[in-house]
């Protein structure tokens, strides 16, 4: 379900179409948390890009200091 609701905002900002931006960083990273979880590391990157305000960069290094090899995420 939180790949339709991602999918979904990303659609809605193709059309230009207005979001609440705090409602669609909250799925777009619940979504990412599913991609880390199944270990989908190709996508990450390119969801994480999608985020506003900040938090795409916050997101993204997050999960990078996850893959490294002493650190328990």
């Amino acid at each position: 379900m939180t790949s339709f609701f991602a999918h979904f905002i990303l659609l809605r900002r193709l059309t230009e179409q207005e979001i609440d931006v705090d409602l669609a960083n909250a799925a777009i990273q619940a979504y990412l948390d599913v991609l880390q979880t199944e270990q989908l590391d190709t996508l990450v990157a390119i969801y994480a890009a999608e985020l506003r305000e900040g938090t795409a960069e916050d997101s993204y290094a997050s999960f990078l200091r996850c893959k490294l090899p002493h650190c328990r995420c």
